[in-house]
């Protein structure tokens, strides 16, 4: 079994164990054999993109959620963050001094859309929480009101 958290298989359990789902229920949800289920949690295979599409679906996460992005410098970020401006109702703005530049400490980073904002503000709380002992409840509280807001948006959306 994979020791690495940020796996794919550590993150199909991860995310089956939140909906409190088994192996079966996945399964049945995503049209999977229940023998490969499991031998993807165990990190034996890897799913392709169309199966791990089919699960993500199943367990009602981003596909998204289980590909690690490596950003390991200023240009990874900046790009990021302009490919979500391109995509997404973001809204960046900043102060200007008395010349109208923009002042780099008050740059601000909001959506337009509010239920993106609770669920960032949920993000916060949890990774306040994160640095105490209770980090595993909290992060546990964090990823069900996440989830509800998800299905909420999405029937909102009547994509449900």
């Amino acid at each position: 079994m994979s020791d690495n958290k940020n796996s794919i298989a550590e993150k199909i359990k991860y995310y089956r164990s939140i909906k409190k789902m088994s192996q079966e229920d996945l399964s049945q949800l995503c049209g999977i054999n229940v023998s490969t289920i499991k031998k993807y949690e165990c990190g034996i295979r890897n799913p392709k993109p169309e199966q791990l599409n089919k699960i993500a679906i199943a367990l009602g996460v981003s596909i998204n959620s289980f590909i690690s992005y490596d950003i390991s410098s200023v240009r990874d970020i900046i790009s990021t963050i302009v490919k979500l401006d391109e995509q997404a109702p973001m809204d960046i703005t900043a102060e200007k001094d008395e010349d109208g530049k923009y002042l780099s400490d008050t740059v601000k980073i909001t959506f337009s859309d509010k239920k993106i904002n609770d669920i960032l503000a949920l993000y916060l709380q949890y990774k306040d929480s994160a640095v105490t002992e209770h980090a595993d409840k909290e992060h546990s509280s964090f990823m069900y009101d996440f989830e509800n807001i998800l299905i909420d948006i999405e029937k909102t959306k009547g994509k449900m």
